[in-house]
């Protein structure tokens, strides 16, 4: 996927970035920032094909040297910055940006540095960078790629141009997995859901046992929740602790139950239930909460997201909101 036709979404970010290639006076470096599996290097290794592609139309050729060379994956002049650590450290930047970079292109336009993840350079990295950043060779071009580049220093923000890539629309995932997997068209509606607008996120689940058992997970503790006591309600709240770092995924799915549930109780139709495999679990899900508790969980979900962006405690944000599914 090298050509800005093959990418999905992001027309904007891909009209801005032809047009700068076709000016012939593209910005020196650039920040791809979004969330992972959106198109951000696949963007980065479009743009770095137009721009050195020897006919210099609004579309790469793809049959030329370059575009041959970047294909292929041995063009010299387009260089992706690796990493070995953690963190991406000084000796990194001085080893494959700084060395390098006094070297003119050996057959293109541009010497394009892509840097993924570029957003954990420590700041010894960040600094050797930005002395980079402020006097460039005319030759050079850079893509940072990060998914939050508020983690860079402000001096290195304010000397490239920042591009934010939207999450990709849950339809466009959707008829993505329809095209390229032999998932069912329930199968692709449930990934698409939970991939949060990445298509890296939706193949890596729906191969994924460990998001297949938090589906269960999830689905079992609000089936216990109907019938629970007080004592139990805290019981399962506390089981929660062990799933932290899955929070989004556990909101999401017990978010995307109820909103299944509210649809069923207000239409009584089962045309737009997401979670079709689970058809009699959402009935009586409605039946027992009723629009009024669904509407209310809605929003405390919300409030509970909020909360754990903001390092909230996670079990004790499950007890409020398992509390509230036994508010009637």
């Amino acid at each position: 996927m090298l050509d800005f036709d093959d990418i999905i979404g992001h027309q904007r970010i891909k009209d801005r970035l032809i047009a700068e290639a076709a000016s012939k006076r593209p910005r020196h470096a650039y920040i791809f920032d979004g969330t992972e599996g959106v198109g951000r290097q696949s963007t980065a290794l479009a743009f770095a094909r137009l721009l050195n592609c020897e006919e210099g139309g609004s579309k790469a050729c793809k049959k030329c040297g370059s575009c041959v060379r970047i294909a292929e994956g041995y063009d010299l002049d387009v260089i992706t910055v690796q990493r070995e650590k953690r963190d991406i450290t000084v000796d990194v930047i001085r080893e494959q940006i700084n060395q390098k970079i006094v070297f003119a292109p050996h057959l293109s336009r541009y010497k394009v540095f892509i840097m993924p993840e570029a957003d954990k350079m420590n700041v010894a990295a960040q600094n050797a960078l930005l002395k980079t950043l402020e006097e460039p060779p005319e030759y050079a071009l850079f893509i940072l790629i990060t998914s939050n580049c508020g983690r860079l220093l402000p001096t290195v923000l304010s000397r490239c141009a920042v591009i934010k890539f939207d999450p990709l629309p849950m339809d466009a995932v959707r008829a993505y997995l329809a095209k390229e997997t032999a998932l069912s068209s329930d199968e692709a509606n449930i990934y698409a859901l939970y991939s949060r607008g990445s298509i890296e996120k939706a193949m890596e689940l729906q191969s994924s046992e460990s998001f297949k058992e938090l589906r269960r997970y999830t689905k079992d503790i609000c089936s216990r929740l109907l019938n629970a006591d007080l004592i139990e309600v805290f019981e399962i709240a506390e089981g929660t602790k062990q799933y932290k770092d899955n929070y989004q995924d556990i909101t999401g799915m017990i978010r995307s139950y109820f909103r299944d549930a509210l649809i069923w109780a207000t239409t009584r139709d089962m045309k737009h239930i997401i979670n079709a495999d689970n058809v009699e679990f959402i009935k009586n899900l409605a039946d027992r909460l009723g629009v009024r508790v669904l509407l209310l969980l809605n929003e405390e979900l919300t409030d509970m997201e909020k909360s754990m962006r903001t390092n909230g405690d996670f079990q004790l944000l499950c007890e409020e909101l398992f509390l509230k599914m036994k508010e009637k």
